[in-house]
């Protein structure tokens, strides 16, 4: 097995764990036979520890058995199990992984941002091209969009949002054009309310911790 560990001098009894769409506390401590018993946790993309002033940060793009420990952020890189494959993870590999130390508390950093930029390779498309104009802006740090997509069953528009700081709040969303709008569900089934669209294109959503929103734009 190959890892790779960073210590600080940061400690705390519990670390933040990237999960989809939000996070999940894990402690770091040992002090019941639960905790004795776990070697790693899952993550994705980042595992976070911090205290009231400061903190680090164990980014990843494609590793997620993370091992904690007090001031330890430890990630497992490669593992050589001879069962049930014998011949497993062998070959060349190819990963990317990052210490990330930070001021504040993790919901007061970028480290969600930055984890997501090492996990979203930059996509070149050849040819020349105006300066692009987004089609969908939010004015909130902590919301995120997850997906812009066409409908399941129809050809409207389908916008994704999603809070990924565990935050209450108000944000404006803003589009680059007119349209009719509509809250809908996760599975696009059935519509629960319809928006009101502000003369500048402009939408405001109230958002609750991790709360993933479905937007239905009408075509």
């Amino acid at each position: 097995m190959l890892r790779v560990a960073f210590q600080s001098t940061i400690s705390s009894t519990e670390a933040t764990c990237d999960i989809q769409y939000g996070n999940v506390k894990r402690p770091t401590h040992t002090n019941t036979s639960w905790d004795f018993a776990r070697f790693e946790v899952a993550a994705q993309k980042y595992a976070d520890i911090s205290d009231c002033c400061c903190g680090f940060a164990l980014l990843n793009d494609c590793k997620y058995g993370y091992h904690l420990s007090d001031d330890t952020l430890d990630l497992n890189l490669l593992r050589s199990p001879k069962f049930p494959d014998a011949e497993a993870d062998q070959g060349s590999h190819l990963f990317t992984y990052s210490f990330l130390p930070h001021i504040g508390q993790l919901d007061q950093t970028d480290v969600i941002a930055r984890a997501a930029q090492l996990n979203r390779s930059v996509l070149v498309i050849p040819g020349e091209a105006d300066i692009p104009v987004p089609f969908v802006i939010t004015d909130a740090e902590n919301v995120t969009v997850g997906a812009v997509k066409k409908a399941e069953k129809s050809d409207d528009l389908i916008i994704r949002l999603v809070e990924t700081c565990g935050r209450n709040g108000m944000i404006n969303l803003k589009l680059s054009g007119k349209a009719e709008i509509s809250e809908c569900d996760l599975l696009e089934w059935s519509d629960t309310e319809k928006l009101t669209v502000n003369d500048d294109n402009s939408i405001e959503l109230l958002f609750k911790p991790f709360e993933i929103k479905t937007l239905r734009i009408k075509r």
